[in-house]
């Protein structure tokens, strides 16, 4: 099982990656290899950016379809082992294929002229998607924790019934692998019980597609390059000092995000504040820049 902190080369060794067909076989990959001649390619027209407004969700569903990033459901019960064991695994899936959204509330209608329609997430299932809630859950399954977000809408365009969405970030460590397997009891049609595996510990599970499926190595190829580039960026920030920096920003664009949703930036000539704010303004404390925007906003109305 990989480890956390592991390099590229390390967990290139991983069992089950070597390839395709034949879990820890090793296989020298030549030209004309078209697994290793494969171009990696954007996998998803969704950007997993952790934007969590209405106006996102209102866009999400929109593109009725899912993708490596979006994945719709009617709803998860996760007070039930079975629920939560699916959920998880889509969750991990989408973490180590680059982050997503999972909207809850969603289903699939195949009508005429839409795939998917909103039917609401049940308000009793509402209950059991608290963040905190889910980060205790999940974290019997998973090797690190999984910073999931959540919030629910309901928006007006669709008769105000419940949509939850579910934002989960790109993994700190790819890939984020099973550390317990996940399984549950199935009735089959003969009326015997059985159980029914999901995933087993030390997995490594993507997207693919609509689909979550377990790692082959032309995913490795794409796992391998995303930590490359994640290593990049992280030790050029630290080289060139603007990790503070970038921190900050994210701090201020949540805080706009928030005075967005809230109101207090609401409306045409409100949002017209912002261009009043200076480049001194931004400089200022993430709390006294909220003054500063409450300040323009009340001189406006």
């Amino acid at each position: 099982m990989a480890s956390q902190g592991a390099s590229p080369d390390d967990l290139e060794r991983l069992p089950g990656l070597g390839d395709d067909s034949s879990p820890g076989e090793s296989v020298s990959r030549t030209e004309g290899d078209p697994v290793a001649d494969t171009p990696i390619l954007p996998r998803s027209s969704v950007s997993a950016d952790g934007v969590m407004t209405e106006e996102r969700l209102l866009e999400l569903i929109r593109l009725d379809g899912e993708e490596d990033a979006l994945d719709f459901k009617r709803t998860y019960d996760l007070s039930k082992n079975q629920d939560l064991i699916k959920c998880v695994k889509v969750v991990v899936s989408m973490a180590n294929s680059g982050g997503g959204y999972i909207l809850l509330g969603v289903d699939e209608v195949n009508e005429a002229e839409r795939r998917y329609a909103v039917v609401g997430c049940p308000d009793i299932h509402l209950i059991q998607l608290d963040s905190t809630d889910i980060h205790s859950k999940f974290e019997r399954f998973v090797e690190e924790p999984l910073d999931v977000q959540v919030r629910t809408h309901r928006p007006a365009a669709h008769g105000g019934l419940p949509v939850v969405m579910l934002f989960v970030p790109p993994t700190r460590t790819l890939p984020l692998t099973f550390k317990i397997q996940g399984e549950y009891p199935v009735t089959a049609s003969d009326g015997r019980t059985r159980s029914k595996i999901e995933f087993v510990a030390g997995d490594i599970w993507i997207r693919r597609g609509a689909a979550c499926v377990r790692a082959n190595a032309r995913d490795w190829r794409r796992i391998r390059s995303d930590m490359r580039q994640a290593e990049r960026a992280r030790w050029t920030e630290d080289l060139l000092g603007v990790t503070p920096l970038v921190q900050r920003m994210d701090r201020i664009a949540s805080l706009l995000e928030r005075l967005l949703e809230s109101g207090g930036l609401a409306g045409g000539g409100d949002r017209g504040a912002l261009r009043r704010l200076t480049p001194s303004d931004y400089l200022l404390p993430p709390r006294q820049l909220a003054d500063r925007i409450a300040e323009i906003v009340e001189d406006e109305s």
